[in-house]
């Protein structure tokens, strides 16, 4: 989810998925707004709704592990960072491989806590837990009291 699209961004991509890239990559632009940017009338989940598009990178992998490319979404996160509001979930990749950070990232943090919380009270042992998990609010382990 990006705030800003100029000339430093464009510059990124191309370095990262443009045409002389190490790997081959799908780039996919979505220019957001509208309904997505207005505050809901009830409370939800949705953040970054500061962000004005919406970035998707997907390598092909044919003949490409997933191990070749960690290191190049890792360095594309890292180089957007600055223009970031953070990760929209239905654009994460591999569901509970995702990573909790990145999945962190995904909710504003008062959402975060909030979804822990109600984790703790109807499934305080993770049990559904293969997705993007919101681990339950607590000590113990996999955030369990």
């Amino acid at each position: 989810m990006l705030r800003e699209l100029g000339d430093d961004v464009l510059r990124v991509l191309l370095e990262h998925a443009g045409p002389q890239a190490p790997l081959p990559a799908v780039v996919e632009l979505r220019h957001l707004g509208g309904a997505l940017a207005t505050p809901p009338e009830r409370p939800n989940s949705v953040a970054h709704r500061d962000a004005r598009y919406l970035l998707s990178v997907v390598t092909l992998l044919f003949g490409i592990t997933e191990e070749d490319t960690r290191p190049m979404y890792k360095q594309l996160r890292e180089a957007l960072r600055p223009v970031s509001s953070g990760a929209g979930l239905n654009f994460l990749g591999h569901g509970a491989n995702a990573g909790e950070e990145t999945i962190r990232t995904a909710y504003a943090p008062a959402d975060l806590d909030r979804s822990a919380r109600l984790k703790a009270v109807h499934d305080p042992s993770n049990l559904f837990r293969l997705n993007y998990n919101i681990p339950p609010a607590g000590d113990g382990p996999n955030g369990t009291a």
